[in-house]
């Protein structure tokens, strides 16, 4: 017990901007980065004594927005939850690298070593991160939606939690009868951690897949395979290409993709968890096309990630456009050959600003018509530039009007030509 209670409170990011978003907490005469001493019973063992559960702090991954409405005017809401709960509650925003606050995320913490004020706390936290009073749209309020939250563990802890094969995942999705999965990219920024998501249609079983997570890192603890410094919050040395790609912050492009209504469901997926799974590598959106588009269609956004990443949403996209297609045309009694992956047929539009036109037009020269018009089908699409660089077929199906901000590019091929044509 002693040992897990040593387990470190605030991270150790940048020490002399360690305050939290929230409201300060009262100064104690504890060393730095350590949880308040409290009173209590004697250690088990003792004459008279009895045991305490004691948990490792716990670390929500909310959005910005979320992590506000902990906080509260004026810090209220928070204080409210340290005062029912007992336990230390901050709400992590500035100190956190800028890495990780491109995500437009922050880290809410409970700690306190004794499980039932870290699960009060976590209660509470989860009532306000999951409120959807606020929201301007009455109908959004009540539309039926899942509860999503993401919980920061030790990457150390991510290989006991998946188990051989997967077993211990699997068992433990069964158990909770909710949607568990261990991202595999690292957290953005922040070393040696990774994401655990927890995914259901009720929110009592998210509450409960979190609590069930903060047991099991108590059992790595206990058993040694996690020690206290694994839980500390330290800022990951970006790589070459992401120090390159913040020098350039200024010039990235965001690519966009140009979905018909059925395509923009198929890339979000059920309950979300198709485009939860591309948030992992970029910043995705998917809105409302803008004009002159059908505004049925939708935009997938991406951007906030190196060209690679970015690419690597793309392919992602292209291959649930084709499980999809292959999947209605089953449904039609359509038959198809089976193709390998990257092999499949797929169509895409790519939107891009305008003012970058004159250097698609290169790629495209001779599928232009006549004085620069844009060819309006697939012919002479086979002659361009980017067709034997690629493979794929990518003509520019209308002219853009002078008032509107992006054109459209068509791109047709196998998955892997039309990525290799995104690129």
């Amino acid at each position: 017990r002693q040992h897990v209670n040593r387990l470190p409170g605030p991270p150790r990011l940048r020490p002399a901007k360690m305050a939290s978003a929230a409201a300060p907490e009262p100064a104690g005469g504890d060393a730095p980065g350590a949880e308040p001493a409290k009173a209590g019973p004697s250690p088990a063992g003792d004459a008279g004594g009895f045991e305490i559960a004691l948990v490792p702090p716990c670390r929500l991954i909310v959005k910005s927005t979320a992590g506000a409405r902990v906080i509260g005017k004026g810090g209220e809401s928070i204080k409210a939850i340290r005062a029912a709960s007992g336990a230390s509650v901050k709400v992590l925003q500035d100190t956190l690298p800028a890495a990780f606050l491109r995500r437009e995320e922050c880290i809410v913490m409970a700690s306190c070593g004794e499980a039932a004020s870290v699960r009060a706390a976590i209660s509470a936290i989860l009532d306000r991160v999951f409120d959807r009073s606020g929201l301007p749209d009455i109908a959004e309020r009540s539309r039926e939606r899942p509860f999503v939250v993401e919980v920061a563990v030790p990457e150390r802890a991510s290989a006991p939690l998946v188990g051989q094969g997967g077993e211990h995942i699997k068992a433990l999705i069964q158990e909770l009868g909710c949607e568990l999965t261990v991202v595999r990219e690292p957290l953005a920024g922040i070393a040696g951690h990774k994401r655990v998501r927890v995914l259901a249609r009720e929110r009592e079983r998210v509450e409960a897949g979190v609590w069930r997570l903060q047991e099991m890192l108590a059992d790595f603890v206990r058993d040694g395979t996690l020690e206290p410094e694994h839980f500390d919050l330290r800022e990951a040395q970006p790589t070459d290409e992401e120090a390159e790609r913040q020098a350039r912050a200024g010039e990235e492009v965001t690519v966009r993709v140009l979905l018909a209504q059925g395509d923009a469901a198929t890339v979000v997926g059920k309950m979300g968890a198709n485009v939860l799974r591309l948030r992992d590598i970029a910043q995705v959106s998917i809105d409302n096309a803008p004009p002159p588009f059908d505004p049925a269609e939708r935009v997938c956004s991406i951007s906030r990630a190196s060209l690679p990443d970015r690419l690597r949403v793309v392919r992602l996209v292209l291959g649930d456009l084709c499980v999809a297609n292959a999947a209605r045309q089953a449904e039609q009694g359509v038959q198809t050959p089976a193709l390998a992956e990257g092999c499949r047929p797929v169509a895409v539009r790519l939107l891009l600003p305008v003012e970058r036109m004159p250097l698609v037009s290169g790629l495209l020269s001779d599928a232009l018509g006549a004085g620069g018009a844009a060819a309006s089908d697939r012919a002479g699409a086979r002659q361009n530039k980017l067709y034997s660089m690629t493979g794929a077929t990518v003509w520019l199906p209308e002219p853009a009007a002078s008032d509107q901000s992006f054109f459209a590019v068509s791109v047709e091929g196998t998955e892997d030509d039309a990525a290799a044509a995104a690129y």
